[in-house]
């Protein structure tokens, strides 16, 4: 039972009793009254977190209590998390106890969270239970009116209102990925391809070892992955136009991605990709004098570039330079700067928060209405346009 409340009754509270806030604190009669009614529908107990994880009132179902640092930073992660997904949020403690929450809002400002410490360690026993006490969560605050405006789904919707957190598996997961992927991609980068494939099995069975993690952290470790391979085979002399490009793709794909089989076929054609621009690899001079244009590109993307600057980087007239890239690349300096500087773009709208402005300044364009119209002469839709249908 909840400290000091033991005879409090949903029915002998004051109207008072049932306000949340009372003289600017979150209201004791009105947490218990949601403590009963969550307990007779679901038998967990709430307790009640400030936003940084401390518990104010409710005790937990959990046999470890008082608990340690490490528990209130289990707490925190889930109201923070709760409040960037828009869903009730599942974590586990230093011992492995299960934990799933919400913050609360009350007139607009975010106050604390309701949390829920099971006390199991393994969901498989109570997976049903475990199920519905999170919509019930989820239904109670609604009624209430609790709930921040990043939590808007539809009540007929509260079938799927949960989710996982599990930062151990994921740094787990992101610790093999390290130790395979440098490997793979260093062989592949070699033409080491049996080799590759060996350390490629190992990545592969990492993924399906741990299919159960949320599906944006998947595909941002597969984003890593595929930018990790493009940096290195630029870095290796390889066509970096080409390398941008197939990075371009498999990170359109990974977005579009729903379920775990489709994230592992776009591992599979990383794979194919990468192995094809590998044994493409050319030893021709004048490949050699575009590698490096467009490798000075890569690093320059922000700068005010021009045909003549970068011919005078390569050591080439611009007239010479001119000729090379309409022989090898089949366009204008002009168009080749473009595109290399709307795929960075690209990279930014999908993996980061910048703004328009920023992008446009972090990839040479003067300003953000010439950024946009470019942008759009280039993928058919706006710059935002993109960014939110890309989203990873």
């Amino acid at each position: 039972m909840s400290k000091g409340f033991s005879s409090f009754t949903p029915e002998s509270s004051a109207s008072e009793d049932l306000k949340p806030m009372l003289n600017g604190t979150f209201n004791p009669g009105f947490f218990h009254y949601l403590q009963n009614l969550y307990r007779a529908k679901t038998g967990y107990n709430l307790v009640l977190s400030d936003v940084n994880g401390s518990i104010q009132m409710g005790l937990p179902d959990c046999d470890k209590f008082p608990c340690m640092r490490t528990c209130r930073e289990c707490r925190e992660r889930i109201v923070s998390e709760a409040l960037r997904t828009g869903k009730v949020c599942v974590d586990a403690c230093h011992e492995g106890y299960i934990l799933w929450g919400l913050p609360f809002s009350v007139d607009g400002v975010i106050r604390g969270g309701l949390i829920v410490i099971g006390g199991e360690q393994d969901l498989h026993q109570e997976n049903n239970r475990f199920k519905a006490a999170c919509r019930e969560l989820y239904r109670l605050m609604h009624e209430h009116q609790l709930l921040s405006d990043s939590h808007d789904i539809h009540e007929s919707n509260f079938q799927d209102v949960h989710r996982f957190v599990f930062r151990n598996q994921f740094n787990e997961l992101s610790e093999k990925l390290g130790e395979y992927g440098t490997p793979f991609i260093r062989c592949l980068k070699n033409a080491e391809f049996e080799e590759a494939e060996k350390h490629f099995e190992k990545i592969r069975d990492a993924f399906r070892n741990n299919a159960d993690l949320p599906l944006d952290l998947i595909r941002g470790l597969v984003g890593d992955l595929v930018f990790q391979a493009r940096q290195q085979f630029i870095g290796a002399g390889m066509d970096a136009y080409a390398c941008s490009s197939e990075a371009g793709t498999l990170i359109e794909s990974i977005s579009k991605a729903r379920t775990s089989q489709q994230i592992e076929a776009i591992l599979e054609g990383f794979l194919k990709r990468f192995v094809l621009l590998s044994k493409q690899k050319s030893k021709d001079p004048d490949d050699h004098l575009i590698e490096k244009a467009t490798t000075y590109l890569e690093k320059h993307i922000r700068d005010e570039l021009t045909r003549e600057s970068v011919a005078k980087a390569v050591g080439i007239s611009p007239s010479h330079f001119s000729r090379l890239i309409r022989e090898k690349k089949g366009r204008t300096f002009t168009d080749l700067l473009n595109q290399y500087r709307i795929e960075r773009a690209c990279s930014l709208l999908v993996r980061s928060s910048h703004s328009l402005a920023q992008i446009a300044s972090e990839t040479g364009f003067c300003d953000q209405s010439y950024f946009s119209k470019v942008f759009r002469r280039y993928k058919d839709v706006t710059p935002a346009k993109y960014r939110e249908t890309h989203i990873l």
